[in-house]
């Protein structure tokens, strides 16, 4: 039967001579006494042709389409307004019917507005035993309706009894709550969302005034007040709406419009606080890709929006205030505090000296056993507080050695760790703490060969080039300068002075060649020996399932790591009369030998002709091993 209806109102869209057709269908059909068939046929065709008539699938010309409207929207005084049943599925059907014929715009409203199935409607929602069918058609017709009234002015009487209707359902949504009903609780989400999308303009503009109710706001918060975080996800927009709407008012008007919603911002935001809260068996930190970690990162969006009507200082006063409270005690309400405080605290100006300090000496004191997720959030807080900590050095560097001392705590903070790190050595410059960023760079590497272990071997292989990368670059470069010097001068290299607390200490440290032969050896020291990885042992036990004569798998670093050994044998022979840096050359070579096992012996001719060579010049004992 919908195949048919939608047949034949293609064809009827398609041949533009053919007038009249919709309302001849219509009265034969509601002629006499109705059977159940044709009132089945009536109501597909009610459904059906406002959906084809709003199809962009249909090659046909704007005008042919606003004849159509027009003669759908002629019929619905007459049809669709008349149209009434006690029984629920004929009225499911019934309101489905409506919401279809509610998508044309030419729709007349203020027939809709008088209409007792548009009341009867409106009612459904508001009884709590209404039944589930019914109720979803009828939210979906409600939500219809409220999209057709975005021009209030020329659907006035269509938007008052939507208001009103929409405001008494109160009730009826507080029983479904307590009743845990999450299919009526998202009916009712979509409703209240679409009033106030709808009403907003003038909501922003006249607050408590006729269609500016702010009753409107309030059950908006309704949906925030649940444990449901997706049906706070869809007020998001809203509150971003809103924003927009204050942030573009006249100066004149925008402080007391400010002070109106202050309150309501403020529950907003108290209400997310307890949303974006963890659970409290959590172990170690969330993944990014979880549900709660990207809703998490859409209410921070969110805060952002919101903040500047309640003022950055003034809430995070009140965020501190919070956190201090003894009502929050567990880890995970203190960490979801100070995720919303790490979302503003950005906007802080750099003479604020009264909750700063106070929040910075508290994560400074966590104990070892705090929670892995709370101080990830804390070293994500230090992140952005990048501006403030440029203008306070002294807490620059307690917060730089924090947040190195995190890299012996736990890998979990590796991607945190590292952009908090960037963040503030971007903005501040980190004054004098060159060797303390170097030992924070010693950690990271490690930590990422450690994700690097037992990946597929083309991925160890990728990911290896990428941690090898810089190291490489710049002793190149060091030992090119080197050979070129020589060329012209016989001064001998002078050993780097590596005062950390000298004011270019990074870049006298980054000219060193230890820097990055130290780096080096960070990474292969902690690279697994390719006999030890899972990508090897899944190669063998492949070759002996099918019977293959077992065969040494190639290294996936072979090629980088001969590529390796070729810049590290030219930076120990560079600078083969500096014992410290020959000595850091070494232990790059031994750690670079172990990752590689039997297979190093591409370059061990190599190696050892270099040490005969070396010992020779320099009989001064150096440790190879």
């Amino acid at each position: 039967m919908t195949q048919l209806a939608a047949a034949l109102a293609d064809l009827y869209l398609q041949v533009p001579e053919w007038n009249n057709f919709i309302g001849e269908m219509l009265d034969r059909l509601s002629q006499g006494s109705a059977s159940s068939n044709s009132v089945n046929v009536l109501l597909t065709l009610f459904k059906i042709f406002p959906e084809e008539v709003n199809s962009r699938h249909l090659k046909i010309g704007e005008n042919r389409r606003t004849a159509v409207e027009k003669e759908l929207a002629s019929k619905t005084e007459s049809h669709v307004c008349e149209t009434n049943s006690s029984d629920a599925e004929l009225q499911t059907k019934v309101i489905s019917c409506l919401s279809s014929w509610l998508l044309n715009r030419q729709c007349p409203t203020d027939c809709l507005a008088q209409s007792p199935l548009i009341h009867s409607i409106i009612y459904a929602l508001r009884v709590p035993e209404c039944e589930l069918a019914v109720h979803e058609a009828a939210s979906d017709c409600i939500v219809n309706a409220l999209y057709l009234i975005d021009n209030i002015k020329s659907h006035e009487a269509l938007a008052r009894v939507l208001q009103a209707g929409v405001f008494e359902t109160f009730s009826a949504y507080k029983v479904a709550q307590d009743a845990e009903d999450q299919d009526k609780l998202q009916n009712y989400a979509r409703v209240y969302c679409e009033l106030c999308e709808a009403l907003l303009p003038e909501i922003a503009a006249n607050p408590g005034r006729d269609f500016g109710d702010l009753k409107a706001i309030e059950m908006l918060l309704l949906l925030l007040d649940y444990h449901d975080i997706s049906m706070a996800e869809m007020t998001f927009n809203i509150w971003y709406r809103l924003s927009e709407f204050l942030y573009q008012a006249e100066d004149a008007d925008f402080e007391e419009l400010r002070l109106v919603f202050k309150p309501y911002v403020e529950k907003y935001i108290i209400y997310l606080f307890k949303l974006c809260q963890l659970e409290p068996e959590l172990k170690g930190v969330i993944s990014s890709g979880s549900e709660i970690a990207e809703f998490r990162q859409k209410a921070e969006e969110s805060v952002k929006d919101v903040t500047f009507i309640l003022g950055s200082a003034d809430l995070l006063k009140s965020l501190m205030d919070l956190l201090k409270s003894p009502s929050t005690s567990g880890w995970n309400e203190m960490e979801s505090a100070m995720f919303i405080i790490s979302c503003i605290i950005h906007n802080i100006v750099d003479s604020e000296n009264e909750c700063i300090p106070q929040l910075l000496n508290a994560i400074f004191s966590f104990p070892p056993t705090t929670h892995p997720m709370l101080l990830n959030t804390a070293a994500q807080l230090l992140g952005n507080l990048q501006e403030w900590l440029q203008s306070n050095h002294t807490y620059m560097s307690h917060a730089v050695e924090w947040l190195i001392s995190l890299a012996n705590a736990n890998e979990l903070f590796i991607k945190v760790l590292a952009e908090s790190l960037e963040n503030i050595c971007e903005k501040g410059k980190v004054p004098k703490k060159g060797q303390s960023m170097e030992n924070a760079s010693h950690h990271l590497l490690r930590a990422c060969t450690h994700l690097v272990n037992d990946l597929p071997s083309d991925e160890i292989a990728a990911r290896l080039e990428q941690l090898c990368a810089r190291p490489l670059e710049f002793l190149s470069k060091i030992t090119n300068a080197e050979i070129a010097k020589k060329s012209q001068t016989t001064t001998a290299f002078a050993p780097v002075d590596n005062n950390e607390n000298a004011a270019d200490s990074w870049q006298r440290l980054s000219q060193d060649p230890v820097l990055w032969l130290d780096r080096l050896a960070a990474i292969y020291r902690v690279l697994s020996p390719w006999q030890k990885q899972d990508a090897y042992l899944r190669i063998v036990n492949q070759q002996q399932t099918n019977g293959v004569s077992a065969q040494m798998p190639t290294a996936p670093w072979l090629e980088l790591s001969s590529r390796v050994w070729k810049v590290v044998s030219v930076t120990l022979d560079q600078f083969q009369e500096n014992q410290r840096i020959v000595e850091k050359c070494c232990r790059t070579v031994r750690f670079l030998v172990r990752s590689m096992g039997i297979q190093s012996i591409v370059f061990i001719e190599q190696l050892a002709h270099q040490m005969m060579e070396i010992y020779t010049k320099h009989p001064t004992p150096v440790s190879f091993t």
